[in-house]
């Protein structure tokens, strides 16, 4: 009786910490996607703008995502 009130505990638990670790859809829908590739140049789409390493270093950083939106790191750029 103690091994399969113990088992039946352990698989719940199991069930649960799995549950916990997905993310449900929504939460992944909310995320962007965020670009890992560095922009060719400040009009390219679906990567990163780093102003301090890019162009003349004294613009504002920035990413692009893959429909073309731009997000400025300085939130008062947005």
């Amino acid at each position: 009786m103690i091994i399969k009130n113990t088992f039946a505990l352990a698989v719940a638990f199991l069930i649960s910490v799995a549950v916990l670790a997905v993310p449900s859809k929504t939460e992944a829908h909310d995320r962007p996607h965020l670009p890992s590739k560095p922009c060719a140049s400040e009009d390219s789409v679906n990567c990163f703008w780093d102003a301090g390493r890019r162009g003349n270093g004294k613009g504002f950083s920035f990413w692009v995502d893959r429909h073309g939106n731009v997000t400025y790191l300085d939130p008062r750029k947005n």
